[in-house]
C-alpha cells in the first residue's frame, strides 16, 4: 500500500532521530550548545579534512544565526551538506555521517 501511505521506511523512529540517516552512519553529534562551542567547530573542521567524503546534516529548526554560521564555515572548506527540515527540536542539530 506505497500509493496510500508512502514508501515504508527501515526503523523510521532511528530515522527521524538521526535526520533521516541510520545511527551507525553517524560519526559525529552535536547539540546547539555544542555547535556554538569553537574547540567543536574547529574539531569538526579536523574530520573534515580526514573525510572529505562524509555530508553534514544541519537540523533546520536550528537558529537562523547558528545555520548560517555552519553554513558559511561548511562552504568556506568545500564540505558535502544538507540541511534537514521537519525534525524536533530535541533531536542532534548537527550529524556528521558516512556515506551509505
Amino acid at each position: 500500500d506505497k500509493g496510500m501511505y508512502g514508501t515504508p521506511l527501515v526503523n523510521p523512529e532511528e530515522q527521524h532521530k538521526y535526520m533521516g540517516t541510520f545511527r551507525e552512519r553517524c560519526r559525529l553529534s552535536m547539540t546547539v550548545a555544542e555547535m556554538k562551542d569553537a574547540q567543536n567547530q574547529k574539531h569538526l573542521l579536523e574530520e573534515l579534512a580526514k573525510h572529505p567524503e562524509v555530508t553534514v546534516l544541519l537540523n533546520g529548526e536550528i537558529s537562523s544565526d547558528l545555520q548560517s554560521t555552519y553554513i558559511k564555515l561548511l562552504n568556506q572548506h568545500g564540505a558535502n551538506f544538507k540541511i534537514v527540515n521537519n525534525f524536533v527540536e530535541n533531536n542532534p542539530c548537527l550529524l556528521y555521517t558516512s556515506p551509505s
